[in-house]
């Protein structure tokens, strides 16, 4: 053994020695004292060598980072829709994201020094070294630590399929391969003792009380309650509404499959009948009277949307037909069309953002929680509360929002077999019942044939008056709205018609 070490350790003299004990514990401790302190040291050359530069033009990660570039602006492209106005592809949402993190990892690993090294120390450790740079979590401009998924996103962006590495080991451009024992890099990113503290809750996921969804459904415009229901009767987030097309609403038609499902259906009953995007996952849901109402009026919406307004396809004809986008904005564009920078279209987040701000004018303690926290509150409530025989909550609220395998196109009958649709629907007309107060807080008519830029149709000239009056008299816009039987919007428009007025 002594050999051994001597030969792997040449810098430290080894010498056996016949002692007593301690004399011999104390050696053995110098021993390893000896060999911890080589080890300290060969790391640190290490770590010089991975700060020296490249050297005989070999590439660095820097040119492979901009080569990189290149591969995700011709791989993650998608031909644009129709009502997007745009002729040619187009950059997807995620084809941003992933230019967006290049940009943050040119950014603080050229601080690390990472751009300027060869690719051939690349190595474990060099690997290694790059991803501790997330890992640590670099600070942001005001000081504060990065967020931790902002970080785990970023390292994915390194290690999955499509992620730098292994983009770089399958390149003809450049000769790098993966590392021995790759999979075998430290991928995790450690939370701070605040945040750990900040989720000592048993609620790990926001979701709004009834009392806040019959507050959202008295101040919504007809826009704003379709997101509304949307949200809660299909578990739908931005992406899912502004892709939802006019196949996909089946109105007041039973469900040609009830039976096998194990669901009484008749003609009254609505569906929504779709392909998760983002998943490719297979969804049913039993549509909501208000819900079927809400439908009805996008569809009229759009039907009276018959060409493009303004810029990009200014003109081009969009009639209405089984593929289109059911939800275009007041110029006919999609909200899949990325804005003028490129960035992903959040025009339904500002909707929501805008219906939020509205309320806490009236409710200044109310919780501004983003529109995907009405999926949750759906999911949730089926989870925790919904009951039926031989499914468990968990199950029926997966297949609510959609999880799951990828679905197969020609396998319809296999995917009502696998996933309990009629339990879904179950759990839909349960939560109907649970909302009950949301619904009995609709004005008298949540959805105006026209709809008007700031929300709501028109009204009588006796009601415009009340309004006015009411509001003199100091009571509250949502009250107002109860007892005019309109929207909290529509009280909101006519003040500011009369203060404009009043300038």
């Amino acid at each position: 053994m002594l050999a051994t070490l001597q030969s792997q350790y040449p810098q430290v003299s080894i010498v056996a020695d016949a002692a007593d004990a301690e004399t011999l514990e104390c050696g053995q401790q110098q021993l390893l004292d000896a060999v911890n302190c080589v080890v300290e040291h060969e790391r640190s050359l290490e770590h010089l060598l991975l700060q020296t530069s490249a050297t005989n033009g070999e590439p660095t990660v820097g040119e492979a980072l901009d080569a990189y570039k290149d591969f995700i602006s011709s791989e993650f492209t998608v031909r644009a829709d129709w009502e997007e106005g745009l002729s040619e592809k187009r950059l997807t949402d995620t084809g941003k994201s992933y230019l967006d993190h290049v940009a943050d990892i040119r950014e603080h690993n050229g601080l690390a020094g990472h751009l300027d090294l060869p690719l051939s120390k690349l190595t474990f450790d060099g690997c290694q070294a790059v991803l501790d740079v997330w890992r640590d979590r670099p600070e942001r401009k005001n000081g504060t630590p990065r967020a931790k998924k902002s970080c785990e996103e970023i390292i994915k962006r390194f290690m999955n399929r499509k992620g730098f590495f292994g983009w770089l080991h399958r390149s003809g451009e450049f000769a790098w391969r993966k590392p021995e024992d790759f999979d075998e890099l430290m991928t995790d990113v450690e939370e701070t003792d605040v945040e750990i503290s900040q989720r000592a809750t048993p609620l790990q996921v926001r979701t709004y009380t009834i009392d806040e969804l019959v507050i959202l459904n008295s101040f919504a415009n007809a826009f704003e309650r379709f997101l509304l229901l949307c949200g809660l009767n299909c578990g739908f987030k931005r992406m899912e509404i502004a892709t939802l097309r006019v196949s996909e609403i089946q109105l007041r038609t039973a469900h040609p499959e009830a039976e096998f499902l194990g669901f009484e259906s008749t003609d009254a009953d609505s569906f929504v009948k779709r392909l998760r995007k983002k998943s490719i996952v297979y969804g049913e849901w039993l549509l909501w009277p208000l819900t079927v109402q809400a439908m009805e009026w996008a569809l009229a919406r759009r039907r009276g949307q018959k060409k493009i307004l303004g810029r990009d396809g200014n003109g081009r004809d969009i009639s209405i037909k089984p593929t289109s986008f059911v939800l275009l904005n007041d110029n006919g564009h999609a909200f899949t069309k990325p804005s003028k920078n490129g960035n992903a279209n959040h025009q339904l987040t500002n909707y929501w953002t805008r219906l939020l701000k509205r309320v806490f004018r009236e409710h200044s303690d109310f919780r501004r929680l983003p529109h995907e926290s009405l999926r949750d509150t759906a999911a949730n409530l089926i989870r925790q509360e919904f009951r039926m025989p031989g499914f468990s909550g968990s199950e029926i609220a997966s297949v609510f929002i959609s999880h799951g395998k990828p679905f197969q196109a020609d396998k319809l009958l296999e995917a009502y077999a696998n996933r309990p649709f009629g339990a879904v629907f179950a759990a839909c007309r349960w939560l109907e019942e649970k909302l009950q107060p949301m619904f009995d807080a609709t004005p008298a008519n949540p959805f105006p044939v026209e709809r008007k830029t700031g929300g709501g149709g028109r009204i009588s000239k006796k009601k415009h008056e009340q309004i006015l009056r009411l509001d003199r008299q100091g009571i509250s816009k949502a009250e107002i709205a109860r007892r005019v039987k309109v929207s909290t919007m529509t009280v909101y428009r006519h003040l500011e018609q009369r203060n404009g007025s009043e300038k």
